[in-house]
């Protein structure tokens, strides 16, 4: 099984792409704190679709988030003719942990939304239950 659950805070503000296709992505790092102790781990992160829209319109740098997903391996052939690669978190759901700012809340709060907790799924259903954080 592939399955990974983090919480921790953006290390920078989401780049949402859109492709001719019409799908969209959105990009960034994921700061993780370890337990009893001063280390930070970085993950680079990705989410498609409705998710990917929600995670670059409702975050910024800094926010706090919790997410589930799957563990990825890019790979890729660079200039010089060497082979990269990089793990990648897909995330397949968030939450917003934090109550988001005036100027990020949405103009029309669904009924069901919870404003310290808010989950989101890539199945295009949003908001949804927010138990599992």
């Amino acid at each position: 099984m592939n399955s990974i659950m983090l919480v921790g805070r953006l290390g920078r503000d989401p780049e949402l792409l859109f492709f001719t296709s019409g799908a969209s992505v959105a990009k960034s790092s994921l700061a993780v704190k370890r337990k009893m102790s001063d280390e930070t781990d970085w993950f680079a992160i990705e989410a498609w679709g409705k998710t990917g829209e929600v995670l670059a319109n409702y975050t910024k740098k800094g926010t706090l988030i919790g997410i589930e997903g799957q563990v990825t391996v890019e790979t890729w052939k660079g200039q010089n003719g060497e082979f990269h690669s990089k793990l990648v978190v897909k995330i397949l759901r968030v939450t917003l942990l934090e109550k988001q700012p005036r100027e990020m809340q949405p103009a029309v709060v669904p009924k069901t939304a919870n404003f310290g907790k808010i989950a989101y799924s890539n199945n295009g259903h949003a908001p949804v239950s927010s138990s599992a954080f």
